[in-house]
């Protein structure tokens, strides 16, 4: 018989439960590190270590460190504010690592962790506070943790989170539970302060001008598909300059982007498309600027080396078929692509969208084909491939025009792709069976936005190795393959809505490479494959760039001297080197060491002038009062400076013979005492009497007789005395004159092709009319006044005609400082003094079902009636049966005034309201305006309005259902279109809508007044694109 003790199994179940409950704990801490963020790296090593503190108080009052411990092969510390770090009234906790910061450590040492930092009661481990974060701990930032890891109020107070304090007896357990992950690609939870892309990827970015990311992706794209690059460098551009050629531009663009070692600025490329700032600051679409640039470049390649090389990379064929199915029948088209756009809403992956596209249509029923010499017949209708290019280049639709919103949407709908697929099964039986299509993926363009705006970048596999990078504007980083495939497939229905970005951002395009291709398409690029002289330019550039930063780091050991002589005057001012209103002068700068001395200088001038060493002086320049500047004092003080003061009368011959002038040639002196202050010198005075001393500036002229100066004066503008031609060289001004085009005005009259543009010296004093009249002079056009002055080729930007408004208030203006010295003109069959009592309107003339038919500018007196309005449309029209005609104005999507031939043209289009003319419908001829409704289109929303509002005439006791049928008729619908019209009447800003219940309801009495409107519920049939989206262009 065995004794049992029963105290040594209570104490062993104590234990047990002790263990258990520890377990527990560390799992809701390793669960609240989850909670923080998900990664996906290897887990090198993670472990648990807690900090017993016996004494709390003991604690010193500024910072405490728990023992060392390892985790791994990292040694770790806690660190602990008792007394808070930055706020008082919180206790502070960190995670220190003492690994980065050794001495010894390697320069971009680091570790990446998880952790989870937690307070708990000294006996029990259900009573606990914990935070979880994650870090890279590197040299710079060694520890990482909570500021605000837990109020001290909560230490030693029961409360409903704990029925124990977490201090008790004055005895607390902190702990940590740490996981390490291996962080293989090097950027985990990087904050890429000091990322040098070139080191550690061997690649570079591009500068963002503005809203440049879309050209940035494609750019990289097409550099690393090599064959494409090659081809590039292949275009002669030995004689072109980077601004005016864009293959020289794109050639330096690929070269900077091999060996740079800095983002690659791409303002010289957009330049050379003949882009301006704004262009610039445009966001425009990949696979239109794509083709744009393609097509460039094509063009270009032409009788090169390169001629077919585009074709030959991203050229493939497709034949759309029709085929009789009962009859021997069939109808083939033959069509060559350079990428093919997919379906991405419906379809689940590339394969599925591919599926579609290929897709067989069968036509029948109502939808037959219509067989030459066999009548409808059923057929099947698809497209096949006939063959697909090495590079084959998939833009994914991911903008589409939504019918029941009216408008463009993003589809962020999850679409797969993989890395590599074989498409050989969408080849047609025709096709060329020796070549496998079994294509490896390159690179993938990716959108992270709405259809408003948004970002782009870049995956690529630069080499097909595995190895993916993203690049992202001037940033390039190694990618993991979850980056490039699952964070840019898109959203699927169960996704967490949390995550906006992620919901935004998926791929839009995806180029393969066909794998049989792969050795030719990224060939190495070899130094023999760039143009000699393409790098040969570069190297120099940059050279120069870094002689000049050098030069820059060592300016402080040097001065610099402008030297001015007579040549390199300008003759307005000894010389100018500030005041940009007026001419600059040209200096030679001389570089000198701060040790050289005067003589050696004097020598070295000596030298380049060809004159002797003692004809040399040099004088200190001084800043005056009136912002001259003015030599003050001679540098040499051995020269002779006492002179005995002459008049200027004695002067005269002394200049004369400056100039070459008789010695007895009558002069008269000027001094400049600055360029807008220039007073005559009486020549009785001496220099001290005429106040002018070392430094001041003499001119001087011939004197004229009486009769020369009256003829001179003749002359408009004319330049009779120095003050004169002071105020010319002040004055004058280089305008550029570009003739407008509005081939759509009628009294526009082209100028000849010389004049399309030329530049004319002019002053900033002339007014409206002199501009005029040497203009005129100069395109040899008898009447000034016909010509029209704008500052844009817009017609609100002209320029009105004041006598009071100068050149020079014009060119400085606000509103036309965007192109400072450009006026654009144009020459009229009217003269302006006649426009100035009369005045454009635009008239839309619409046709029967309501539509716009054109658009007339229609140039008419300001007083006129609306009948002479009228009556001058019709001669503009040219037609010879029109009915009687109707005008009226809309505004916000409704007629706000219909206008009677007597009335007035004064109030028309001061608003934004639009003019419409119409003929009147027979039914609405002789009736009262009050007999009539107007008719509104809408989608959706009443303000939501399109196209142009009618009258309809209402007749006593119709049926709506005629009125439906009237209404169909008036806008041209057939049955099917029409019936997804959805009818509704329309009151104070709410509308009833019409059920075919109320076909046989009669709604119009003819006793009550008719007030409201109908409206029409449909999408727009002349769907249009945003207003703000613009073309790409690339214009050289």
């Amino acid at each position: 018989m065995k004794s049992i003790d029963i105290d040594s199994i209570s104490d062993k179940m104590e234990v047990d439960d002790v263990a258990s409950l520890k377990n527990k704990y560390i799992e809701g801490l390793k669960l609240a590190m989850d909670s923080d963020t998900a990664v996906v790296d290897e887990v090198v090593a993670e472990s648990y270590y807690e900090w017993v503190i016996e004494d709390w108080d003991k604690l010193c009052e500024k910072r405490e460190y728990s023992p060392e411990f390892t985790i791994g092969d990292y040694k770790w510390r806690i660190l602990l504010f008792p007394r808070g770090n930055t706020e008082k009234e919180f206790v502070s906790a960190f995670l220190d690592n003492l690994d980065v910061k050794d001495e010894n450590a390697a320069e971009n040492s680091h570790v990446c962790a998880k952790f989870v930092l937690s307070i708990r009661n000294y006996n029990d481990y259900t009573i606990f506070s914990s935070k979880p974060s994650h870090h890279r701990f590197n040299g710079k930032e060694s520890d990482w943790g909570f500021n605000r890891f837990i109020e001290k109020t909560q230490l030693y107070n029961e409360n409903k989170n704990y029925i124990k304090p977490l201090i008790e007896d004055n005895k607390t357990v902190v702990s940590v539970y740490v996981r390490i992950y291996k962080d293989e690609l090097g950027i985990l939870w990087h904050d890429f302060a000091n990322w040098d892309s070139k080191k550690e990827t061997g690649y570079v970015g591009f500068k963002n001008q503005g809203a440049t990311c879309y050209m940035n992706s494609l750019l990289q794209a097409l550099y690393f598909t090599n064959y494409f690059r090659k081809a590039t460098y292949q275009i002669p551009t030995e004689n072109e300059t980077p601004a005016n050629s864009v293959p020289l531009a794109l050639q330096r663009v690929f070269y900077n982007l091999q060996y740079s070692n800095q983002s690659v600025d791409t303002r010289e490329l957009t330049k050379s498309f003949g882009w301006d700032t704004m262009e610039s600051f445009t966001q425009h679409d990949i696979q239109e600027f794509n083709r744009e640039l393609q097509d460039n470049l094509e063009n270009k390649m032409k009788n090169t080396a390169a001629d077919g090389a585009i074709s030959r990379l991203f050229r493939g064929k497709m034949k759309s078929y029709i085929e009789c199915i009962n009859i021997p029948y069939n109808s083939n088209r033959i069509e060559e692509f350079y990428d093919i756009q997919l379906n991405v809403k419906g379809c689940k992956d590339l394969i599925e969208s591919f599926d579609e596209y290929i897709n067989v249509e069968t036509l029948e029923g109502d939808n037959q084909y219509m067989a030459e010499g066999h009548g409808l017949q059923d057929a099947r209708k698809g497209v096949i491939f006939e063959s697909l290019p090495p590079v084959l280049q998939l833009q994914l639709k991911r903008f589409e025009y939504d019918i029941e919103r009216d408008a463009m949407v993003k589809i962020n709908d999850r679409f797969e792709f993989p890395d590599r697929v074989d498409l050989s099964k969408y080849l047609s039986k025709d096709a060329d069976k020796s070549i496998k299509y079994i294509y490896r993926l390159h690179s993938v363009l990716v959108h992270s936005g709405d259809l408003h705006g948004g970002h782009y970048c870049a995956f690529i596999q630069p080499k097909l190795d595995g190895k993916w990078f993203k690049f992202d504007d001037d940033r390039v980083v190694p990618a993991s393959k979850d980056s490039v495939f699952e964070d840019n497939f898109g959203r699927s229905a169960q996704d967490n809505e949390r995550n906006m970005k992620t919901r935004i951002t998926n791929a839009y395009m995806l180029a393969y490479i066909r794998e049989t291709d792969i050795p030719l398409i990224l060939a190495p690029i070899q130094d023999s494959d760039i143009p000699k002289h393409l790098s040969e330019r570069i190297e120099r550039e940059k050279m120069e760039r870094e002689k000049a930063e050098q030069e820059k780091k060592e300016q402080h050991n040097y001065i610099l001297d402008n030297n001015v002589i007579s040549e390199n005057s300008n003759r307005l001012d000894l010389c100018n080197l500030e005041m940009k209103q007026y001419p600059m002068s040209h200096l030679k700068e001389y570089k000198r060491g701060k040790t050289d001395t005067v003589g050696a200088f004097k020598e070295e001038l000596a030298k380049v002038y060809g004159v002797n060493k003692s004809q040399i002086r040099f004088w200190n320049v001084v800043r005056r009062q009136n912002r001259t500047k003015r030599p003050e004092l001679p540098i040499d003080e051995n020269d002779d400076m006492n002179r005995k003061e002459k008049k200027f009368l004695d002067m005269v011959p002394d200049f004369n013979e400056m100039k070459g002038f008789p010695k007895d040639t009558q002069l008269i002196l000027f001094e400049e005492i600055k360029p807008d202050m220039i007073e005559e010198i009486p020549l009785k005075n001496n220099s001290i009497e005429a106040e002018i001393g070392n430094g001041d500036i003499i001119c001087f002229q011939k004197a004229l007789s009486q009769e020369k100066e009256e003829k001179l004066r003749q002359s408009p503008n004319s330049i009779i005395y120095i003050p004169d031609f002071f105020k010319y060289v002040r004055n004058k001004i280089l305008i550029t004159f570009k003739e407008r085009v509005d081939k759509e005005d009628e009294h526009f009259v082209p100028a000849s092709k010389e004049y399309l543009e030329f530049q004319l010296e002019l002053l900033k004093t002339m007014n409206y009319d002199e501009v005029a009249r040497a203009v005129a002079k100069y395109i040899k056009l008898d009447d000034p006044m016909k010509l029209r002055f704008f500052v844009g080729s817009n017609n609100n930007d002209y320029i009105e005609r004041k006598d009071d408004i100068k050149l020079n208030q014009l060119i400085n203006s606000t509103r036309f400082s965007a192109n400072s010295n450009t006026i654009y003109y144009e020459i009229q069959d009217i003269a302006i003094t006649e426009m100035e009592i009369k005045r454009f309107i635009n008239v839309k003339f619409l046709n029967k079902h309501h539509q716009e038919q054109k658009t007339y500018r229609l140039l008419v007196y300001k007083k006129a009636s609306v009948k002479e309005l009228l009556d001058l449309l019709k001669q503009s029209m040219k037609i010879d049966k029109l009915g009687k005609l109707r005008l009226f104005t809309v505004n916000n999507g409704r007629i706000e005034y219909v206008y009677n031939d007597e009335m007035d043209i004064q109030s028309l289009g001061s608003t934004s309201q639009e003019i419409y003319v119409e003929e009147i419908p027979e039914d609405q001829l002789n009736v009262q305006l009050q007999e009539c409704i107007q008719v509104i289109h809408f989608k959706n929303d009443i303000s939501n309005y399109h196209s142009v509002p009618f009258l309809l005439k209402l007749n006593e006791g119709e049926l709506f259902v005629d009125v439906k049928k009237r209404i169909q008729k008036s806008i041209g619908m057939n049955d099917k279109e029409f019936a997804k019209v959805k009818i509704c009447y329309i009151s104070n800003n709410t509308s009833q809508y019409f059920e075919e219940k109320h076909d046989d309801v009669v709604i119009y009495d003819g006793k009550n007044q008719i007030s409201g409107c109908i409206g029409l519920d449909y999408p727009c049939r002349n769907h249009t694109t945003n207003s703000y989206e613009k073309a790409v262009k690339i214009h050289n």
